[in-house]
């Protein structure tokens, strides 16, 4: 779209185009050109119908940091932009299904680092079915780090209908020992309301916090309650 503004008496020429410029970004961008050089602006403002731009460009001396457009070009540009974001919504949506269906397989590579090395996903949706799954989890400042094991076993390519048979004895495992841990709290809270007196669940012990002296461990209790709630007992072991 040309738009054409006269500005501190100079006729500026700005052609504004609403694209997706990297197929990663969640978002249409708009893009416009003044003089051969092009840029991104930053939004529309419904409001003003005007164009603001990230960074002021310099026009007959004064520093201008946007346009205004007419009612009729800035309906455009914005019925634009809500067409490529939905259209960016609707291959998301696509794209994840056909991840969590299996449609779309997951690719993995190697990557050398010099504090981590590993395999790593990039795709966000197969990441986000590898870490539901238990087989990846993101590392701070180096990406989805995916299990080598299982790498192993499927190879560096693989769907997640694979990975989730492959994981299934041990997600089921998982799940038996948190039902019997939620029937033991159960049990523990029975007890403890009928007798009136706390139930233990378990005992451990730490380095003595510093509150006590001649005091090197710590002994803890977690304690079920008679009302239910759960209390945690510290003794200083002298």
């Amino acid at each position: 779209m040309l738009i054409t503004k006269n500005i501190k008496g100079v006729t500026a020429e700005f052609n504004c185009e609403v694209m997706r410029v990297n197929p990663l970004r969640p978002e249409a961008v708009l893009r416009c050109t003044y003089e051969g050089k092009a840029f991104n602006a930053e939004k529309l403002l419904p409001e003003q119908k005007a164009v603001k731009f990230w960074t002021p460009i310099l026009i007959g001396g004064a520093k201008v940091g946007g346009i205004s457009l007419s009612s009729e070009d800035f309906a455009a540009l914005e019925a634009e932009v809500a067409a490529i974001n939905a259209a960016i919504h609707n291959e998301a949506v696509v794209h994840a299904e056909a991840i969590r269906t299996g449609a779309l397989p997951i690719t993995v590579s190697w990557e050398n680092g010099e504090i981590l090395s590993g395999y790593a996903v990039y795709d966000m949706d197969a990441a986000r079915e590898l870490t539901r799954l238990g087989v990846a989890k993101e590392v701070s400042g180096w990406g989805c780090l995916v299990d080598a094991s299982m790498v192993k076993t499927l190879g560096t390519s693989f769907t997640v209908p694979e990975v989730e048979s492959y994981t299934a004895p041990v997600r089921a495992e998982a799940k038996q020992a948190e039902l019997a841990k939620e029937a033991a709290l159960q049990q523990a809270r029975e007890t403890a309301a009928q007798t009136g007196s706390p139930v233990v669940l378990e005992r451990w012990t730490e380095e003595c916090d510093g509150s006590a002296t001649e005091c090197n461990l710590d002994g803890y209790a977690r304690l079920m309650m008679p009302d239910g709630t759960i209390h945690v007992k510290r003794t200083h072991t002298f």
